[in-house]
């Protein structure tokens, strides 16, 4: 927020001004639960557009308080009927076009797999990165705990609970990092 409170500034605008807030808003809600592992920032972008936050023309005027606000990010679980999106507009006829902008634009994936570093029952599964320029002192790759690997979790947990579980064998490849996923 600062370095977009010094853009403002730099304009000659009051960062401390309130925000403009639409009049009409329309609440997209999860279909099902499962983990969010696609939106699409294209269909998002023309959804705002069609609610009246950018122009085709510079004549045409813009809403300065129509947008989507977004919930979730890919990677996020959700449940069933909680809000993914929520789409502002000062014109509520232009939901409708919004709308099909939207249908069709994520994917919620039915959560398949449990990730842990430590401990889990019965399927649930230990993930383990092994990068093989880091060698311990048996001459093999040095495992690197999967905590330790930040924002990657959400991403990745998202990408193989939509996998079958078959892909999931264990498998080496080159020199890159490598995913190990073993069943315990």
């Amino acid at each position: 927020m600062d370095v977009w409170r010094r853009m403002i500034a730099a304009q000659g605008g009051d960062p401390d001004a309130e925000l403009p807030t639409s009049k009409e808003q329309h609440v997209i809600k999860a279909p099902s639960s499962g983990v969010l592992t696609r939106l699409d920032a294209y269909d998002i972008g023309i959804a705002a557009w069609r609610l009246g936050a950018g122009r085709a023309r510079k004549e045409d005027p813009v809403q300065a308080a129509a947008g989507v606000e977004l919930h979730a990010k890919p990677g996020d679980t959700v449940t069933e009927g909680q809000p993914l999106l929520t789409l502002h507009t000062d014109t509520p006829e232009r939901f409708d076009y919004a709308l099909q902008a939207v249908t069709g634009s994520y994917d919620i994936a039915a959560p398949r797999h449990r990730l842990h570093g430590d401990a889990g029952g019965a399927g649930t599964y230990r993930l383990t990165f092994c990068f093989p320029d880091r060698v311990n002192g048996t001459g093999g790759p040095t495992p690197v705990p999967f905590g330790m690997l930040g924002s990657v979790t959400h991403r990745l947990e998202a990408a193989l609970s939509a996998l079958p579980p078959t892909a999931l064998a264990p498998r080496r490849t080159g020199p890159a990092p490598t995913a190990l996923v073993a069943a315990r």
